[in-house]
């Protein structure tokens, strides 16, 4: 899978062997959240729409991302409709197409 300019993929780690000194601890600490939307295709679903993982010892953090996120699928949808308007299309134009959006 292609990485970025850091060598590392998407979700994962440094590409072996990439890394700028080998003999140093990787340090790098992500966090994807996506939609849990689930279809019914497990194969869909474990594509587009996997399941998120949430640590433990930060019980809160599900809570404060899951607000997070609704505010910013809100906001998207509320930006959609004049951004539809000004390219001459119907005003549900994007948000019609956008209910099972994948995002991470």
């Amino acid at each position: 899978m292609a990485g970025d300019a850091s060598g590392r993929r998407r979700g994962g780690e440094h590409e072996p062997g990439t890394e700028p000194d080998a003999t140093a601890p990787d340090l790098h600490e992500s966090f994807y959240l996506g939609p849990g939307i689930r279809t019914g295709n497990a194969v869909l679903d474990r594509l587009y729409y996997p399941a998120n993982h949430w640590p433990e010892e930060r019980a809160a953090l599900r809570a404060a991302a899951d607000a997070y996120t609704a505010h910013m699928v809100r906001l998207a949808g509320e930006i959609n409709v004049p951004l539809a308007t000004v390219l001459g299309l119907p005003e549900d134009y994007f948000t019609t197409r956008a209910r099972q959006a994948t995002w991470t």
